[in-house]
């Protein structure tokens, strides 16, 4: 990745995309409150927490989504959940964690990223926030199918 004119950054196949803040924190061009750095993630607290304690988890490399980071890659960010989020909830003295990650819909910066955020039972915080649906017998069989069947597909490629 390099950056290109008008703050744009280039990535491996030559695309653009605007400058990524994480980016910019990983390369200690922009300030962060770090609270872990490895060879592989960073992680610092949300500038704008749902509670205070909320951390995230990030790789390195930029990857915007979770379908397009390797394996290797989410086996990092996986083991860095588990400590960390037992290390937010002693340090914040929480009742529990919820984890959290955006995948292209509701996310906000563009650069994979898993959201460690410090929970208490009664802090009226909703997630999801919107309407909970319900199935019909027939139609979660027929979505159960699908994905499946995608879960066939890809796995096959």
């Amino acid at each position: 990745m390099k950056i290109g004119k008008k703050n744009l950054i280039l990535n491996e196949i030559g695309a653009q995309m605007e400058e990524c803040i994480f980016c910019n924190i990983i390369d200690k061009k922009s300030k962060a409150y770090i609270v872990y750095e490895d060879e592989n993630t960073i992680a610092f607290l949300d500038i704008s927490p749902v509670f205070l304690g909320h951390t995230l988890i990030v790789p390195k490399k930029h990857y915007v989504t979770v379908m397009e980071a390797p394996k290797e890659v989410l086996e990092s960010i996986a083991d860095d959940v588990k400590f960390i989020s037992e290390a937010v909830m002693k340090a914040t003295g929480s009742e529990g964690i919820m984890v959290v990650n955006n995948n292209i819909v509701s996310q906000l910066v563009h650069h994979l990223h898993v959201h460690i955020i410090p929970r208490n039972f009664g802090d009226k915080f909703s997630y999801p926030r919107g309407p909970r649906r319900r199935y019909t017998e027939e139609h979660m069989n027929e979505i159960k199918e699908k994905i499946k069947s995608e879960i066939a597909t890809i796995k096959n490629n």
